[in-house]
């Protein structure tokens, strides 16, 4: 499976292969603004 978004349940958790192909920083993040200003979104560095 090919996506960007995938979707959780309450109490629910999903393990992805991540497949590189471009560096820089990245946002990862909920798109639930509750969920956004309680802290649920970080950053991570793809590196060469």
């Amino acid at each position: 499976m090919r996506t960007d978004v995938v979707s959780l349940l309450p109490a629910s958790m999903m393990v992805a292969d991540m497949v590189f192909d471009d560096v820089g920083t990245w946002l990862f993040h909920c798109h639930v603004n509750d969920h956004i200003t309680a802290g649920m979104l970080t950053r991570y560095r793809v590196r060469p």
